[in-house]
């Protein structure tokens, strides 16, 4: 996996944590700083996240019920 890709993932995963209230509290302010960094290193790709968050929950969700 390359840096960009890295970094891609690691956005979408703070995103749907925080969609899913899995962050709360202070925790907030830390997974925010991430969020910043991460915004900034993606910054010199030029380019926009794959996939939005609401597909991502979805996706994650559909994988959910089919498991059960």
């Amino acid at each position: 996996m390359d840096e960009k890709q890295f970094l891609i993932t690691s956005l979408q995963l703070i995103e749907v944590s925080l969609a899913r209230g899995a962050v709360k509290g202070e925790e907030v302010k830390v997974i925010s700083a991430m969020r910043d960094y991460i915004s900034q290193g993606l910054q010199k790709y030029q380019e926009p996240v794959s996939e939005p968050v609401e597909e991502l929950v979805e996706e994650t969700e559909v994988a959910e019920e089919s498991e059960e």
